[in-house]
């Protein structure tokens, strides 16, 4: 239970950690007001990142990647609870995420399931590719 809350925890602050980071670097036409603001304004809208995709209609996005972040943390916090502290293994994540190298390790079976998780959520749902992302795909 330990392991899934705190892969619910870190998924859920990545999560929001990513739409900042996401809308900091997007077209101007698609970039938020709160990027332009001081850092406890992004900070304040990362911890919110369910409403502010809501309005800005990325919810589905931002809430496949919730999902999967949540799965991979929770395996990776699984695993190395018995070799590491809580506290270690969550700094080890925050850190080792950002690393080029070792970021694939965590980014791509993160992406993979996203996206499994939200072609079919999107059929349900009617949830559409964020347009920003598909205007940076454009560039």
């Amino acid at each position: 239970m330990e392991s899934l809350v705190i892969g619910l925890f870190l998924g859920y602050y990545w999560t929001g950690f990513e739409m900042v980071e996401f809308h900091t670097i997007s077209h101007a036409i698609d970039r938020p007001q709160y990027v332009n603001g001081p850092m406890y304004k992004k900070a304040f809208s990362a911890m919110l990142w369910p409403f502010i995709t809501r309005l800005n209609q990325e919810f589905g996005w931002f809430f496949s990647c919730f999902v999967a972040y949540s799965a991979v943390f929770t395996a990776i916090y699984s695993f190395s609870i018995s070799f590491a502290p809580t506290w270690a293994i969550v700094l080890s994540i925050g850190i080792l995420r950002k690393v080029p190298l070792t970021s694939v390790v965590i980014n791509a079976p993160s992406a993979i399931l996203a996206t499994l998780v939200f072609l079919p959520l999107s059929k349900i749902f009617g949830w559409q590719v964020p347009e920003a992302m598909s205007r940076m795909k454009n560039k």
